[in-house]
């Protein structure tokens, strides 16, 4: 899947904002492949997670992200236009189970974050199933 001109924007203009604000090395970029489906399957620890990953990788993520960030207007436009799946974490989400087998189809590549939340380092819940459930698809 090939990103479009926002996702390549935001991404060049993110980059160097996060290197001179948190500098950061990248190590084990050598084991995703460099074309093919691949589901990146990631602990959540902060806010920036996602742009760190996007940032240490060059092939664009769709991420699936919690439908509470589409709320507002403009934070819909933004996400929508980066590609985010919204998913709802209250149960079983068909729609997004089907985008991110889509994604995945396409020989892309599909963020998820299988706590369905921000981990805390005493956090001992439960990760959610999504994340096998889509490998084993």
């Amino acid at each position: 899947m090939k990103a479009n001109r926002f996702y390549r924007v935001v991404r060049a203009i993110v980059i160097p904002l996060l290197h001179m604000f948190f500098p950061y090395k990248i190590t084990g970029k050598e084991n995703v492949p460099a074309e093919g489906p691949v589901l990146l399957v990631s602990n959540h620890v902060s806010d920036f997670d996602p742009a760190f990953i996007v940032c240490g990788l060059n092939r664009k993520i769709t991420y699936l992200g919690k439908k509470e960030l589409f709320r507002f207007r403009i934070l819909k436009w933004f996400f929508s236009n980066l590609g985010v799946i919204p998913v709802d974490r209250g149960g079983t989400d068909m729609h997004a189970m089907r985008a991110s087998l889509s994604v995945l189809k396409e020989g892309g590549v599909l963020g998820i974050f299988p706590q369905g939340h921000r981990y805390k380092k005493d956090d001992n819940r439960d990760i959610e199933n999504g994340a096998s459930l889509l490998a084993l698809k």
